[in-house]
């Protein structure tokens, strides 16, 4: 990821934080907007205790099995976040026979958390905050 693109998503993220204020309203924040789509990302989700590698930015996956990261997750989930792209109507997207677990779609957010789907199926939540994990596969 080049530093022009570093800083505009650091530069989003802030503006985010600001425009929502840590106030509690009735008023609706603004969704979390997609700042890049990256398609045939290679990532294997398997024990989500691996970090992935995309465009010289290291993303670590938030996975709750019981070690901590049920928080992170549940604020991610409760962050309204512009919607994962779709695939276009009347296109079926199946997956070659084969492995597709591990080749697949990172959608990353203004605010330094990514989703990523396995061309299986298989999804994660991903944080450019280095984690700690305490299981092993």
């Amino acid at each position: 990821m080049s530093v022009v693109r570093t800083l505009a998503m650091a530069a989003c993220s802030i503006a985010t934080i600001i425009a929502c204020g840590s106030s509690e309203s009735d008023e609706p924040r603004a969704a979390v907007a997609i700042v890049e789509v990256v398609e045939d990302v290679e990532y294997y989700i398997g024990c989500a205790n691996e970090p992935v590698e995309v465009d010289g930015t290291l993303w670590y996956p938030l996975a709750d099995f019981g070690f901590g990261f049920a928080d992170e997750i549940a604020e991610i989930l409760d962050t309204p976040r512009e919607p994962l792209p779709t695939a276009p109507v009347g296109l079926a997207r199946v997956a070659e026979p084969g492995p597709g677990d591990d080749v697949g779609t990172l959608v990353v957010y203004a605010d330094g958390v990514a989703h990523y789907t396995s061309d299986s199926g298989q999804t994660i939540w991903l944080t450019v905050e280095e984690q700690t994990y305490e299981w092993v596969c």
